[in-house]
């Protein structure tokens, strides 16, 4: 990127919470589109209209580059469709399907299980951008780390975290939990109802066994967490992908 350049992120609300992490990232545009919504609208007129002001919004920022990372089951053509009715000149994606004349730079798809992280600087690499001597690090707030450093006050420092979404538990909590081996804590890996019975299984079990959890956290104490953890559990790839950004080894389970 030159010294100048500026870059913004498309991010749906939630994904809007690891702003305050990014400190390279200049902009946040946070919208919910047609294609990270959970079912189809019976409002067509209206949801036109949304996806119209969505394209006039990022027509307005004079975009000079697009480029589209997805992961695990995602498709990279509506936000690259999006792209090209706002007019933006080169619009890169990531994907094994054709698309005609919507992306300019089109890099197949890697296949295994590298991580999602190493494959976008995989197609970054593909079209001439090094990662460099400096790759975009999280800058996790002091705040954060206090909050983190109460909770953590009595506990090992070499503790393993396990991180569950509230609103998902595992079927067996029991075979999660002796996984891990020595001084763990559980906590919630997004923010959730709490209500799903598996994940109050796996809270409850947690608790028989001795097993701290901890209350619902934010993003950013989230990485303050995970930064302190000798390894990091997690059962949703977001969770292991935070807790390879801070460094920590994840593994998913």
């Amino acid at each position: 990127m030159p010294p100048d350049g500026k870059i913004d992120l498309l991010g749906s609300p939630g994904g809007s919470l690891a702003k305050g992490l990014l400190w390279q990232v200049r902009g946040m545009l946070v919208l919910q589109p047609s294609w990270r919504s959970g079912s189809s609208t019976k409002d067509s007129r209206r949801a036109a209209w949304r996806e119209h002001a969505l394209i006039n919004t990022i027509a307005e920022r004079d975009y000079d580059a697009m480029i589209v990372f997805t992961g695990p089951g995602q498709s990279p053509w509506p936000a690259a469709h999006v792209g090209l009715l706002a007019g933006i000149p080169i619009r890169v994606v990531r994907s094994t399907e054709q698309g005609g004349g919507v992306a300019t730079h089109q890099v197949p798809l890697s296949l295994g299980d590298e991580p999602v992280s190493i494959q976008h600087l995989r197609l970054l690499a593909a079209l001439g951008v090094p990662a460099g001597p400096r790759l975009p690090a999280i800058r996790i707030p002091d705040q954060a780390r206090m909050v983190v450093q109460a909770l953590l006050a009595d506990l090992d420092e070499q503790l393993s975290v396990v991180a569950v979404p509230a609103d998902h538990g595992p079927d067996r909590p029991e075979q999660l939990l002796d996984r891990v081996r020595g001084p763990m804590v559980l906590v919630p890996a997004m923010a959730g109802s709490g209500d799903d019975s598996a994940w109050r299984e796996l809270r409850q079990h947690a608790l028989s066994r001795g097993v701290p959890v901890l209350p619902a956290l934010g993003v950013a104490e989230l990485a303050a967490l995970f930064a302190l953890a000798g390894a990091v559990y997690a059962a949703d790839r977001t969770s292991a992908a935070l807790a390879t950004a801070v460094g920590t080894r994840a593994v998913l389970v």
